[in-house]
């Protein structure tokens, strides 16, 4: 869902409650602390392992799971190639770590192994 919202009534309805402003301001410091950790993670990590993170966090706890977005935009969301995608998830497989499910489905089956990436 999305809202829009007049900048000066916002601005209006900040300065009579500031508890608004309070808020924004959090939400926002969050959504900048969440960016330059997935900017720390895409420049000093490895398409393995941003992707093995991916995978835990998509996976919610689950040990199946599938994916939300097709597997073209998690490549793009990884900063890599759906070819690289591809082989690199076929490597976790190969490795006894995940299973595929057709197109999108994904079971963790070592989260130890997976965690270690």
């Amino acid at each position: 869902m999305v809202c829009v919202v007049d900048g000066h009534k916002l601005r209006a309805h900040m300065t009579d409650k500031p508890e608004i402003s309070i808020q924004i301001i959090n939400e926002l410091t969050n959504r900048l602390s969440d960016t330059e950790n997935k900017i720390e993670q895409h420049n000093l990590t490895s398409v393995e392992k941003r992707m093995a993170v991916s995978i835990i966090e998509l996976s919610n706890g689950k040990s199946s799971f599938t994916l939300p977005i097709s597997k073209l935009d998690w490549a793009s969301m990884l900063g890599t190639t759906s070819e690289t995608l591809s082989r690199r998830l076929r490597d976790l497989k190969d490795k006894g770590i995940i299973e595929l499910k057709g197109q999108r489905g994904i079971e963790i089956i070592n989260f130890n192994k997976l965690h270690e990436i």
